[in-house]
């Protein structure tokens, strides 16, 4: 099978304060940010090369923190490092209570051209339970900004099944969210992750999150709110309104296309090896001081465990498992490999299956763990 195109992620570790909700790796001392960004520029010269790259990502924590010049010498020493398109997407995720006119501008004028706002809520309540330090007046000063700079490709981020949530509330936010005119949204609902304030607050009964079957309800709402406002699901949490504004990064990770992870805790795949870089600032900037690769640790996929993800990965995407290219991948007969899967009548209403694919139904995507648990089963490790 011919080699897609690879993208590069850049994780930016800096955040004015840690939402509640959030495990992604992130420290507050912003004062290292020089540093951060001198040690990544070594990290570019050290990287391996992909191969032909059309997507560059810069995610977080909150990458609109470094200053534009900043953001515009790291795109420079990563077209020069390597093989990029001259379609590249140059996505960057920002926080809209950290953007104005001016910044918006810049970045654009660095070659920034899709922009990934984290709005979470339009709802000022919402905000201050999610820790967001931006409020929906400022997000919507953002949207505006983005577009004065021009930026026609703006993404998005919300996030539901909040306690208390209701129906009524979720039409509320997405309306509002709609009237905006994003070319992207992400819906995603609450985590209460390990180790975060939010799910300290949630063992301590201080919180009591949603229940299962009410954040069900929302997400089945979310997709016919977003059918009849134009925009098409592409994956679980992910919305379009043409197919030229789906994420080209994040379609890297769900469809094995090689990608090279930069910065603290940013993780890389080269099939079949994937390995991750140390989960510390401090760690990180000691290997690039010393000329080598912060690479904390490494596995090679077997042929099972690609196997896995690409059952998962591929029941995340509307369009599903693409049966032909399993096939071809994996030296099998996917509907015979997976007779006693698909043919179970207790999954009927949960897999939509044809010549051609294998997809999840709506009904499927609430369960989707419990589908592929299923399929997990008959492969081994």
């Amino acid at each position: 099978m011919e080699q897609q195109p690879a993208g590069i992620y850049i994780h930016v570790p800096f955040c004015i304060r840690k939402c509640r909700y959030c495990d992604f790796y992130s420290v507050t001392d912003l004062d290292r940010r020089a540093d951060f960004v001198a040690a990544l520029l070594r990290e570019i010269e050290l990287a391996p090369d992909p191969g032909p790259a059309d997507a560059l990502y810069f995610g977080g924590g909150t990458p609109s923190l470094l200053a534009p010049p900043q953001i515009a010498s790291v795109i420079q020493a990563v077209q020069n490092r390597f093989h990029f398109s001259p379609e590249t997407e140059i996505t960057l995720e920002a926080n809209p209570g950290t953007v104005d006119r001016q910044a918006l501008s810049e970045l654009r004028a660095a070659g920034v051209n899709r922009l990934n706002l984290g709005v979470q809520s339009c709802s000022d309540q919402q905000l201050s339970f999610l820790g967001r330090i931006h409020t929906v007046g400022d997000a919507a000063r953002a949207i505006e900004a983005a577009r004065e700079a021009g930026f026609n490709n703006l993404g998005l981020d919300m996030i539901y099944g909040l306690p208390g949530q209701t129906a009524a509330d979720l039409r509320d936010d997405v309306e509002k969210a709609v009237a905006f005119q994003p070319e992207h949204l992400s819906c995603y609902l609450l985590a209460y992750e390990k180790g975060t304030p939010l799910e300290n607050d949630r063992e301590a009964g201080r919180v009591e999150p949603l229940p299962e079957k009410d954040s069900a309800a929302l997400f089945l709402e979310i997709r016919e709110l977003l059918e009849a406002a134009g925009y098409r699901q592409y994956e679980i949490s992910n919305f379009s309104r043409m197919p030229a504004g789906r994420s080209r990064h994040n379609r890297k990770y769900w469809n094995f296309a090689p990608y090279v992870g930069l910065g603290p805790s940013a993780h890389s795949f080269i099939e079949p090896v994937r390995y991750w870089n140390h989960r510390a600032l401090s760690a990180w900037l000691a290997d690039l001081d010393k000329g080598q690769l912060p690479v904390r640790d490494r596995e090679t996929l077997s042929p099972g465990q690609q196997m896995i993800e690409a059952i998962y990965l591929g029941l995340r995407q509307t369009r599903g498992i693409k049966i032909r290219g399993f096939n071809q991948k994996f030296a099998v007969d996917f509907k015979s490999y997976f007779k006693t899967v698909l043919g179970d009548p207790g999954l009927n209403s949960l897999l939509d299956l044809d010549d051609d694919r294998c997809r999840l139904t709506p009904q499927g995507m609430l369960v989707m763990d419990t589908v592929v648990g299923r399929f997990v089963e008959l492969i081994p490790l």
